[in-house]
């Protein structure tokens, strides 16, 4: 599938607007309409000046260091007398822009953070609450029938004892992948399903859709680096690249919903948005430290 070359408009200083554009600078035809898109122009306003802080590695040791945040902590006892105390307390964790977390929590369990994501943790004598707010985790939790393990999201809630699983949340809905044990997932609207070895869900503001997928020995494939997709839109694509890319990546509008399958690298983000253009049939630009993905002209 035919692909246009990348291009690349020069500007004294990234926080120019178009109208500022020095006039030896001349805009064909393709500049012109992504100048025009009101997405685009949207999106420039709100891009921050170029940052001062250093790139962390994308793949630290899994021990590294979370940022954590302690929201409250304040101690108080829930069992009966003779058994021994939990300590409830609620901890906020965040990974960076292409950056991954491991978080280890105190009844044992693990969480591995994806790029760009953020959570918290509450735990008492009766149940063991995460709230994820934006982002991708891997779970690894640890059996406790006297406690369930729930999990919250914007678009439902997931309960489970003991298992492994992948929780991914977008703007689009939550997709849900297990692969250890059983997984129960309630939607919004309070419908319920149990998923199985091998089954993914995804829920969206008013459904629950499952499908089966073949679990791999290493976990989800974004732990090794790779996104794999079946069938996603250029939308998910996008949202997925953009925890790790450090400039933001846009998509023109009428583009968002089209379906495409592929595999990409997470730690080589042009590599991945030229394999995406080729994919498509779209076209690539860089324009004041953001990519944009448009029909070619």
């Amino acid at each position: 599938m035919s692909r246009s070359e990348t291009r690349h408009i020069a500007a004294n200083d990234a926080r120019h607007n178009p109208a500022d554009l020095p006039d030896d600078i001349a805009l064909d035809e393709l500049e012109q309409a992504i100048w025009q898109d009101p997405a685009l122009t949207d999106a420039l306003k709100n891009v921050a000046e170029p940052s001062t802080r250093v790139r962390p590695g994308l793949w630290q040791p899994a021990m590294a260091a979370c940022f954590v945040l302690l929201v409250s902590g304040g101690l108080f006892f829930l069992q009966p007398s003779g058994t021994t105390p939990v300590i409830s307390q609620l901890l906020s964790y965040q990974s960076k822009v292409a950056e991954r977390q491991m978080v280890n929590l105190q009844d044992g369990s693990e969480i591995l953070l994806n790029a760009d994501t953020q959570l918290s943790v509450s735990f008492s004598a009766k149940q063991r609450s995460i709230s994820l707010k934006k982002g991708e985790a891997y779970f690894d939790v640890q059996k406790d029938p006297q406690r369930p393990f729930i999990i919250g999201t914007q678009w439902g809630d997931i309960q489970v004892v003991g298992t492994e699983f992948n929780v991914d949340q977008t703007a689009q809905g939550v997709e849900v992948s297990v692969y250890e044990g059983q997984v129960q997932v309630t939607s919004l609207h309070g419908n319920t399903t149990m998923l199985q070895v091998g089954e993914m869900a995804r829920l969206t503001a008013d459904k629950i859709e499952v499908s089966v997928f073949q679990p791999e020995s290493q976990g989800a494939d974004w732990m090794s680096g790779q996104l794999i997709v079946q069938g996603h839109s250029i939308q998910y694509v996008v949202d997925q690249l953009n925890r790790y890319s450090e400039q933001p990546i846009y998509l023109a509008p009428d583009v968002r919903d089209v379906r495409i399958s592929g595999a990409f690298e997470v730690e080589k983000i042009e590599q991945s948005l030229n394999l995406l253009t080729e994919i498509s049939g779209l076209q690539l630009s860089q324009i004041q430290g953001v990519y944009y993905l448009s029909p070619i002209q």
